[in-house]
């Protein structure tokens, strides 16, 4: 099976060349386009992923209910939609579209589309290659969770974001 490519873009998002996924994650200069995401519930927890231990990238930490690299020739949304049935086995049908950043790290950059989403139920099912375990954490449980589990920064300040009520609105 061949390697997944992805697009290496400008700092503009405009398309240079697909390149594959393996040196899009070992060098910086490959600015490419991921999206992240989190799902929450009715009673405002928010469903937290913990990555496989047997992933290259941050193994076992636990992060954002879904992130993962637009693959080349799809598109943004329908990257979210994707991840979320590949590593959580759930759809939603409520869900916005929040903001891009630029993410710089050593070994990458890219640009991340974050969303938000309401949980409307259904079995989760986690994909083992991609995740090992999942949980549903409320605001009040954050920080315990925090000192006793190794959780991504992203993660900490969007759970923290989302509590203060930052997006609200978006969903009256």
């Amino acid at each position: 099976m061949s390697e997944e490519l992805v697009a290496w873009v400008d700092e503009n998002e405009k398309f240079i060349k697909a390149i594959p996924i393996s040196l899009a994650n070992s060098d910086p200069k490959y600015l490419h386009v991921e999206i992240a995401g989190l799902v929450f519930d009715d009673q405002k927890r928010i469903l937290l992923q913990q990555r496989a231990k047997t992933k290259k990238v941050a193994p076992s930490l636990w992060t954002v209910t879904v992130a993962g690299h637009v693959t080349y020739g799809d598109t943004i949304e329908a990257t979210f939609h994707k991840e979320l049935k590949e590593e959580m086995g759930i759809a939603v049908k409520e869900f916005k579209y929040l903001f891009c950043e630029k993410i710089s790290k050593l070994n990458e950059t890219h640009f991340c589309h974050w969303y938000l989403g309401k949980y409307n139920g259904g079995k989760i099912i986690i994909e083992p290659s991609e995740v090992d375990s999942f949980r549903w954490i409320s605001e009040s449980e954050l920080l315990n969770f925090v000192t006793n589990n190794q959780v991504g920064k992203n993660t900490i300040k969007m759970c923290n974001r989302f509590w203060t009520g930052e997006w609200d609105s978006i969903f009256n």
